[in-house]
């Protein structure tokens, strides 16, 4: 599991900060929604790659999935982005 910093909603430009919160895996990979990802257990993420026209809002799958050996587990969470003032 991950927690996400300070909220799942920020201004564009703002640090997400995702605490990692899993015990006993070897590796981490986090997907972003917006098509990149990062193996850091602790990582923080500005900017969110949009692929298509920019709304006020726009919403981003985050996923985590945390390996040990063969078995692997995954969570999702949904963070919003807000691109006007």
């Amino acid at each position: 599991s991950f927690t996400i910093s300070p909220n799942d909603t920020l201004a564009s430009g703002e640090i997400f900060t995702f605490t990692n919160t899993s015990t006993n895996a070897d590796s981490y990979l986090w997907n972003f929604g917006d098509g990149t990802t990062s193996t850091a257990v602790n990582p923080t993420k500005s900017e969110f790659v949009l692929h298509s026209e920019v709304p006020c809002s726009n919403p981003f799958v985050i996923t985590l999935t945390a390996t040990k050996g063969t078995k692997s587990a995954t969570v999702s969470k949904t963070v919003v982005v807000e691109y006007c003032k």
